[in-house]
């Protein structure tokens, strides 16, 4: 246990731990630990749904013991290792000393941590997609912005449009409380057959190819007769 000063509050008895005589007051004595109030941290903090977090002590006498005053989750009542719920809201944490002081934490449920989706595309220059946030992620509202490459971004909806030249870009979306996620596009060349144009004898045959664009590829005829293989071309 730790150390502690004792005073009497009134009358002409001791103070501290010395020394005799003095006339005896009846006044009650308060004990004061020397190492400070009991203070339990952090004093409130958001945390997100479903994750964990340590809360520490100091002062008082220890050893302490953790609980759970009102709310969901858990807390491991002797190193206060608390796992919030699934569920948003709040919860009051409270820690005792082994003299009877508490000390509380108020713990506010956010979502988890906002998620962009999908986390990766493919697109043709030009072309165009709008991201979106994982249900149950994040706090709204969300802003989009690009991070790195080339394109634009509605801030709003999300909507983006890809540059006209091939290469990557990063796409963000952050939170109300400052979150963030990032998707990673990749914008290839835009799709192509080769040869544009190929003149045959009738009853000939010959193998068309593909680039750019996004693989797989699926041939098929437009107009005309003939046949072609969807996938070999």
């Amino acid at each position: 246990m730790a150390l502690a000063v004792v005073a009497c509050s009134k009358g002409g008895g001791m103070s501290g731990g010395g020394g005799g005589g003095g006339g005896g007051g009846g006044g009650s004595p308060t004990v004061t630990p020397l190492n400070g109030a009991l203070i339990m941290s952090p004093r409130s903090t958001l945390l997100a749904s479903g994750s964990a977090l340590t809360f520490a002590t100091t002062g008082g006498f220890p050893p302490y013991r953790y609980t759970i005053v009102a709310g969901g989750g858990s807390i491991n009542e002797t190193s206060g290792e608390f796992t919030a719920p699934a569920t948003l809201g709040t919860v009051q944490l409270r820690v005792f000393d082994v003299a009877g002081n508490i000390s509380d934490s108020i713990v506010t449920l956010t979502p988890p941590p906002v998620a962009i989706a999908p986390s990766a595309k493919i697109l043709v220059v030009n072309d165009s997609f709008t991201f979106g946030v994982l249900p149950a992620t994040g706090s709204a509202p969300f802003v989009f912005s690009m991070l790195a490459g080339g394109g634009t971004i509605n801030a709003a909806s999300g909507a983006y449009t890809a540059p006209a030249a091939s290469g990557s870009a990063t796409v963000r979306v952050t939170d109300a409380i400052g979150g963030t996620s990032d998707a990673v596009v990749t914008i290839k060349p835009a799709l192509a057959i080769t040869p544009a144009t190929k003149t045959l004898a009738a009853s000939n045959t010959f193998s068309f190819s593909a680039g750019g664009g996004v693989a797989p590829y699926s041939y098929s005829l437009v107009s005309g007769g003939g046949s072609i293989n969807a996938a070999s071309g």
